[in-house]
């Protein structure tokens, strides 16, 4: 990001040339992220914390995790840069709490080659995306546990 001082593009083509789609912003801990939520009408995240058995989703200092959530996918779709990475990572802050989630979050078109991907790729990355986290945050995992993934 830049510190220059803001200057109005000149015309659209400026406009699309400064665009960059690819890049997910760190949902609302990023100054540039603008919350579109009175646009959007109804749309809210309620339903899907509470899906996730979240309860006083919208109240942050009230939320807690009030019943195992039911086993479920949740699907967001949409065009490039339309958001679907940042309401991820807002979601992944809003939920990453010692009383909610570990969440643990992996971009794997970061990672790895969307064009020779199979699932065991997937399934690799994730787990080395997982063992990266607790690492990170010096999360001790008891051997007993270890031991079972490694007879697995």
């Amino acid at each position: 990001m830049s510190s220059s001082p803001y200057t109005p593009p000149d015309d659209l083509w400026e406009v699309n040339r400064s665009l960059q789609l690819e890049e997910a912003l760190d949902g609302a801990n990023d100054p540039r992220w603008v919350d579109t939520g009175k646009a959007r009408g109804e749309y809210s995240l309620r339903p899907l914390y509470r899906a996730l058995g979240v309860e006083d989703a919208m109240n942050t200092s009230a939320r807690r995790l009030e019943k195992p959530p039911d086993r479920g996918y949740h699907l967001f779709c949409g065009h490039l840069g339309c958001g679907k990475s940042t309401e991820l990572r807002r979601i992944r802050n809003d939920l990453h709490s010692p009383d909610l989630y570990y969440v643990v979050f992996a971009d794997a078109a970061q990672d790895l080659d969307p064009n020779n991907l199979r699932y065991q790729d997937i399934l690799l990355h994730l787990a080395a995306r997982l063992a990266r986290q607790l690492e990170d945050d010096r999360v001790s995992i008891a051997p007993v546990h270890i031991e079972r993934l490694q007879s697995w």
